[in-house]
């Protein structure tokens, strides 16, 4: 895995896998998704841990080539997160 800093001693093939048009687009889409999500939770630690997480996960993903094993577990984990968080605000709502 290559994280890329700058252009400036990326081989091109780096360079195309991980700023591709297709890519940008792909994960742009997931980005508006989490951030329109509708998220809550019962305590200020529990919102802390989750976004720190998150962030984590979403560089981590970023940083794998696009359709790789890597990409695609993360991915998963991402949405499942989403998923739970979604839940959560949806169970709080019915109270």
């Amino acid at each position: 895995m290559m994280k890329v800093v700058d252009e400036e001693g990326t081989l091109m093939d780096d360079f195309i896998t991980y700023v591709s048009v297709e890519r940008q687009r792909y994960t742009h889409h997931k980005i508006v998704k989490i951030l329109g999500t509708k998220m809550d939770f019962d305590e200020k630690d529990e919102a802390r841990r989750f976004f720190q997480i998150l962030t984590q996960k979403t560089k981590d993903w970023n940083y794998s080539a696009m359709e790789s094993y890597e990409f695609l577990t993360i991915e998963s984990e991402i949405d499942t997160m989403l998923e739970k968080v979604v839940e959560h605000a949806q169970s709080i709502q019915k109270n």
